[in-house]
């Protein structure tokens, strides 16, 4: 899981932010559609026991997240501890998942800061990423050096096989033939780009990894490029221009 973990103390200081937080569902409301904010995971290191389950679990004391209204909600279910272990969690992204509300409460360390408790989380969709915070130029050439490096690594290879070299970027534009070359192995030549930078968070699996010739490549990095995505394909806006969805690929584990 790569998902910003915070103690005790580092929780107080995030959902004190949010003393105003309120209420709107009942206890024992059954399966609620949410959609909201992720704010941070808090780790106790000691281990979490599901109140509704009994079942135990490593490190968890909860998942927070926000609505519109900058409601609290948490949730120590173990479906969605179990789905942070597959998926990047980053602090910002916005989730859709049905839930039961388990119950209202206020925080013992945070005075007057309430939350809904949720259970039974399923159907979990990452709907959209946090925009990327505004880089240096010094700081874009680093991602981009950095990815590049990573890209000779075992995933990188793995996707652009899966992909055949073709950019997939060129391909959701209609265009046939990537600009690019062929090299003296008989491959043509591309770069797998890892859509989540690794220096924010972002995984080296192969669904957050595309590939892409070199053109596409520095535009992601460099361009007017706005991204969403969910477990399925990303969505990606270049110079106001909407492209055909682009297919993720996860690859299966065979020992999972």
């Amino acid at each position: 899981m790569a998902c910003n973990k915070h103690a005790i103390d580092e929780a107080y200081k995030i959902l004190s932010n949010y003393q105003d937080s309120e209420h709107r569902y009942e206890k024992g409301e059954k399966q609620k559609r949410f959609i909201l904010t992720f704010i941070c995971c808090v780790d106790t290191k000691y281990g979490n026991t599901n109140a509704l389950t009994d079942e135990w679990f490593l490190g968890k004391d909860g998942f927070f997240f926000k609505d519109v209204d900058e409601n609290i909600y948490k949730t120590n279910s173990k479906s969605f501890n179990s789905f942070s272990d597959d998926h990047d969690l980053i602090e910002g992204m916005n989730l859709s998942f049905t839930a039961n509300v388990s119950k209202n409460a206020e925080f013992g360390y945070v005075k007057q800061c309430k939350y809904t408790q949720l259970s039974y989380v399923t159907d979990v969709d990452i709907l959209s990423y946090p925009e990327n915070p505004c880089l240096t130029k010094e700081e874009k050439e680093r991602d981009l050096k950095e990815s590049k490096r990573i890209e000779r690594g075992p995933n990188g290879e793995k996707v652009k096989d899966h992909f055949e070299d073709e950019c997939q970027i060129c391909k959701a534009q209609g265009i046939t033939h990537n600009y690019s070359f062929i090299k003296e192995n008989g491959r043509q030549y591309s770069e797998a780009h890892h859509v989540i930078p690794l220096s924010q968070n972002g995984s080296d699996l192969t669904d957050n990894i595309m590939c892409l010739c070199a053109n596409h490549h520095r535009q992601m990095h460099y361009g007017d490029v706005f991204l969403k995505f969910d477990c399925n394909n990303f969505y990606i806006t270049l110079d106001g221009e909407e492209l055909k969805p682009i297919p993720r690929w996860r690859m299966i584990c065979p020992y999972n």
